[in-house]
């Protein structure tokens, strides 16, 4: 029983470092995915500043790469919370 908690634990531990990393990369991508925002709001307002296409590519790049994590992220949260339901 002691070595199915201390497996249990780990798991946990595991789950638990696992979802803190993806929880900094969504705050990671929400926070470039806003800078590319501006970045296109100003290059549409004015054309000669950059190119509206290839930062439009790029949003569009960082928007699936969010939607993935945030998936990754809510897996792991319930994964997170049956772990520690056992742990208990």
């Amino acid at each position: 029983l002691l070595l199915q908690l201390r497996e249990s634990l780990k798991a946990y531990h595991s789950l638990k470092k696992k979802y803190e990393e993806l929880m900094a990369e969504v705050q990671q991508l929400e926070a470039e995915k806003e800078s590319l925002a501006s970045q296109l709001e100003k290059a549409t307002a004015d054309p000669s500043t950059g190119c509206s296409a290839a930062i439009k590519r790029q949003l569009e790049k960082v928007e699936l790469s969010l939607n993935r994590a945030r998936r990754e992220t809510l897996t792991h949260r319930q994964k997170y919370k049956e772990a520690e339901n056992q742990a208990r």
